[in-house]
Parts: C-alpha cells; structure tokens; sequence
C-alpha cells in the first residue's frame, strides 16, 4: 500500500512538473493506470461504496482523471477536482488562476492587493497565494510545508510529513489524516467522510455488542435491528434508526394504552385521548383534573390529587 503512495506522490511530482510546461495536469493518470494515480478495483472504496470515478493514494475518491472527465464551466481537472482553471493561461486577460481554489480573480502587482487567506501576490502569475516555499509559511504553527498544488501553507505534501497515527497525505487540504480511502484502513475497518477508519461488519457475527446484535450490511454497522424480525414481541417494530419500539403510531396500540407516545404505548398523550370522567391527562394517564380550572362542577372547584373536590 505504501509502494503505491510513495509512487502516487512521484506522479503528482511529476504532474506538477508538467503543469508549469503548460500542459494539463490532469493528463497525468487515468483509469488504465497501473496505480502510480488513479486506482480502482474493488479497494477504491469509501465507507464500502465504491468511488465512482476511482480514486488516488493521496487524494482519495475523486471525481475526475481528465479534463474531459469535466462540466464547460469547470473544465480542467486538478488534484481529482473539476475547477474553473488550471493556470493563469486559462483565465480572460487581466486575470490570473489563484490556486488556493482554482479560480480566475483580478491580477495582483502587489501584496496589498491581497485578501488575507492568501496575502502573498506571485508576480510571475499575478496570483495571490499562501505561500511560494517553506520559508513563507515559518510562522505557521502546525503548516510549515508550502503545498505546490495549492500553494497554501499546509500539515504535508507528502505521506513522509505525516505521522503514523495519521499516515495519509491529502493533496487537496494538505493535512494527514488515518485515511482517504477504505484500503488504508486495516482490520475489517473501512474510512469514513471523516477521514477515520471505523469498525464495519459484514455479517451479525462481527457484532458482539449485545444491544447491537444485528449487521447493517448497508453501511457495516452493528445496529439493534434492520427489520421487525430482528425484535422481541414487546417491541416489535423496528424504527428507520435501526432501534426496536413498541409503537410509531396510535394504530399500533390497543386499549387499555391506545395512544403512541414517546414510542411507547401509552393511556394517553394527551388530552385529546382521554374523556369524561377523567378528561386530563397527566403524566401519560387520563385524571379528572390537574388544575382548579379542569372542575367544572361547581360543588366540586377544587382539583386534590387529581380529582374535583367540594371547596
């Protein structure tokens, strides 16, 4: 796995290489790649769906190898992304590419003509950028390294930055994470949207929780119920949250609890399930009175206990 990160950044070297020659980084792998870049297969996965435009080592699922993988309004492909530009070349005259984002902005002269997320202007571009080397980002704590895809000051710009609680260098944020696809997790875990590998099941025999007895093949996780078979008697139905209740609805109740409340079969869940003589309810059950105002008897104003009572 790591031969092929290793390799994947060599590529992405080499496409940046290719970038300042003018030509399109995005020609710098596809699908027939041998998975120096682009990979798939059935391990270009994340959270078990399989990318579906494949994926790359240090970028994770991506959604273009190619700029005619792309829409007319973002047609450049750059680092897996679909963008308006790739270069300054490719914006109208008095523009540049500011390649924090890929958009085409005004031309900068000078510094000041900056914004603060990318205060520095690269004058051979008229770009404003994060950074130009390593030396523009001294001062920021925890992003020393200038990313030269995105030349914002970033946590990597390669695996070898990262640590081995977060190994994976994303090119496209610049920050190491645990993961960017399911093949850099271990152990039957898969990656989620948030970069961690998480425990997934495949069968109920990986769920040893006994509150979570039952696999959720849908996404591997280990959930009290996928269906009303998975549920005892008492609580028969399983709710969209995979959790075993006893109602959703009053029709799945019956006398002497009709009412559906809290997923639970309840006397009442309101006022409007009880009647005469006991009107009210009151803590899921069906009184007289809570308040003086319930009697209106008037030989009985008073409410005792939940019952009118002479005053």
């Amino acid at each position: 796995m790591k031969t092929m990160m290793r390799r994947s950044l060599q590529l992405f070297l080499a496409c940046a290489a290719v970038t300042a020659s003018g030509m399109l980084a995005g020609s710098c792998g596809d699908d027939s790649s041998d998975g120096a870049g682009a990979a798939g297969g059935d391990d270009c996965s994340l959270g078990g769906d399989k990318c579906e435009f494949g994926c790359d080592s240090n970028l994770g699922c991506v959604e273009c190898h190619l700029g005619t993988d792309c829409g007319s309004g973002e047609p450049f492909c750059v680092l897996g992304r679909c963008e308006e530009c790739e270069t300054s070349a490719d914006c109208a005259a008095g523009q540049a590419c500011f390649p924090r984002h890929h958009e085409c902005n005004t031309k900068c002269a000078a510094n000041g003509d900056c914004p603060d997320e990318e205060p520095l202007c690269d004058t051979t571009t008229g770009a404003c950028v994060g950074c130009m080397t390593d030396a523009d980002c001294a001062g920021d704590d925890g992003h020393p390294i200038c990313n030269t895809g995105t030349q914002q000051c970033s946590e990597c710009a390669s695996d070898l930055d990262c640590g081995a609680a977060q190994p994976a260098c994303d090119l496209q944020d610049g920050e190491c994470h645990e993961c960017l696809v399911d093949s850099d997790c271990s152990g039957g875990e898969l990656c989620g949207t948030d970069h961690d590998c998480h425990f997934s099941c495949t069968t109920n025999l990986d769920c040893k929780d006994a509150e979570k007895p039952v696999c959720n093949t849908s996404n591997g996780d280990c959930v009290e119920c996928v269906g009303a078979g998975d549920c005892p008697v008492a609580e028969p139905i399983c709710k969209d949250d995979h959790k075993c209740v006893e109602c959703q609805v009053a029709a799945d109740c019956a006398a002497p609890t009709p009412a559906c409340h809290d997923d639970r079969c309840v006397e009442c869940a309101s006022s409007a399930d009880c009647a005469a003589p006991t009107p009210v309810c009151k803590g899921e059950q069906c009184v007289e009175c809570d308040h003086d105002d319930d009697c209106t008897d008037p030989t009985k104003p008073k409410c005792q206990d939940q019952v009118c009572v002479a005053g």
